[in-house]
């Protein structure tokens, strides 16, 4: 699975495949909207304008 799959409006976590949860945050920015979504698995993921940019946690 790659770092910029998308399920829905929700994202994939790049290390293990699961859907993120609803975004916890929500900033806009002048590139697009950053989100912050919780994966099941623990990790925090960051996206900004519609890709994964980031990763961090288990």
């Amino acid at each position: 699975m790659t770092a910029n799959t998308s399920v829905g409006q929700q994202f994939a976590c790049p290390s293990c495949g699961r859907p993120a949860s609803a975004p916890a945050s929500i900033h806009r920015t002048s590139e697009g909207s950053v989100r912050y979504s919780r994966c099941e698995c623990g990790r925090w993921l960051v996206t900004l304008a519609g890709r994964v940019v980031g990763a961090a946690g288990r």
